[in-house]
């Protein structure tokens, strides 16, 4: 350990960010708890580990160990909490047409506005935030994108629209004058049709969040590569995209048999 540097410079040496490391070891410092004595953090770490969540302990638990690397200090702690990792859920694009959307004509009183809009986070893959501050001058439908800010990333992205979008979206632009926004939408709005569609579709946990998986997995299905769907969903890491795409066993077998089928290969 170089006694001239500070815990938070021996993480940024190492190409560590992560604040949380340097809040975990404050926060064990201010509980009163002795970070050098091993029977008296683990102690600790026994105490909490029924009220944290498994991710957090396993943070904690990183904290530590390179705290301890950082000191010089050779403490056991206990392993790491396996974290059982769940399969990201997605609607196929023809559920969308061929279920939600017969929903939504018979429990909406303005069917087009609301499939235009799920149709649109489908399609573009946006948050639902980006709504709100969506223009119509921002459509060129005869080139068919969409110019779009997203707040998260405080980034301006075009976007690809389909030819059946361009459809909906002209047949909506026309029947709805452009008030708060294209769309004339908010984010407790999007939220809402939501929440009156999720009784009546049962497949998957119906949220606006998981249009954004269900576009990259129907683009993985289609043949897309992955740098190219991460792109288009505005991923800085791709290994975002990727937990986008981790698709159930029958997704998995049905893709080799397609793939597989004869002739099927040659073309």
């Amino acid at each position: 350990m170089n006694k001239n540097i500070s815990f938070e410079e021996y993480l940024r040496l190492n190409g560590i960010t992560n604040k949380d490391y340097t809040f975990y070891i404050q926060k064990i410092k201010e509980a009163g708890v002795n970070l050098e004595n091993e029977e008296e953090i683990n102690r600790y770490l026994l105490e909490i580990s029924s009220k944290v969540a498994d991710n957090t302990f396993n943070l904690i638990i990183s904290s530590l160990k390179k705290y301890y690397e950082y000191k010089g200090l050779n403490i056991k702690l206990p392993k790491r909490r396996k974290i059982r990792e769940s399969l990201p859920e997605y609607i196929p694009y023809e559920d969308l047409e061929n279920e939600i959307f017969p929903i939504v004509d018979c429990i909406f009183k303005n069917p087009l506005k609301v499939k235009t809009i799920l149709l649109f986070l489908f399609v573009t893959g946006v948050r639902k935030s980006v709504i709100e501050n969506l223009r119509r001058r921002d459509f060129d439908l005869e080139k068919r994108i969409v110019r779009v800010y997203e707040k998260k990333t405080k980034e301006e992205f075009i976007k690809p629209l389909t030819p059946k979008l361009v459809e909906f979206l002209k047949l909506y632009f026309e029947t709805e004058p452009e008030l708060k926004n294209a769309f004339n939408a908010s984010v407790s709005l999007i939220n809402k049709i939501f929440r009156k569609l999720k009784p009546y579709y049962k497949k998957a946990n119906l949220h606006p969040h998981i249009f954004r998986a269900s576009l990259a997995v129907h683009l993985l299905k289609k043949g897309m590569d992955l740098r190219r769907i991460q792109k288009i969903l505005g991923h800085k890491n791709i290994d975002t995209t990727a937990k986008y795409l981790k698709l159930t066993q029958e997704d998995v077998i049905n893709g080799f048999e397609k793939y597989f089928e004869e002739g099927g290969d040659e073309k």
